[in-house]
């Protein structure tokens, strides 16, 4: 009787450990096999080196990873497609959102300066270029605290 008080409680904390333990150490399913693990792996390995200063992994010169990401399009093609955006759209503040514009686009050059520079900034606030896509994309909202 002495050692029962005792003895269930640390029972109890061995099993809970298990348990952790087993779900830290691959409890879940990846979908991928070791070999599979293993191959992507190696393709990194060989692709890219660990560098110290920076405290990244950098690519290897000469592989394909090692060649920078072109853009798609021309900065004034970007600035063209900002444009038109703003022109079929207009800033909402109820909805801080933008909102097309009903019967058509408009002319953005009979904007004042100050409604121009205010629209194109909350453009740029809410919307960034996808340099692989080509396209403005609206930014993810920050989760509300």
């Amino acid at each position: 009787m002495r050692y029962s008080r005792s003895l269930a409680p640390l029972l109890g904390v061995c099993v809970v450990a298990a348990l952790l333990a087993s779900c830290a150490t691959g409890g879940g399913d990846t979908g991928m096999t070791r070999a599979e693990a293993k191959a992507q792996r190696d393709a990194f390995m060989k692709q890219y080196d660990y560098d110290d200063a920076l405290d990244m992994w950098v690519p290897r010169p000469g592989t394909a990873a090692a060649q920078p990401v072109m853009p798609t399009e021309t900065r004034a093609d970007a600035k063209k497609a900002r444009d038109a955006f703003l022109a079929n759209n207009k800033y909402d503040d109820e909805c801080a959102c933008f909102k097309p514009i009903s019967g058509g686009a408009r002319n953005v050059s009979t904007l004042t300066k100050e409604e121009r520079k205010a629209e194109t900034k909350e453009f740029m606030r809410t919307h960034m270029y996808d340099e692989v896509t080509g396209q403005w994309v609206e930014r993810k909202a920050a989760p509300p605290q």
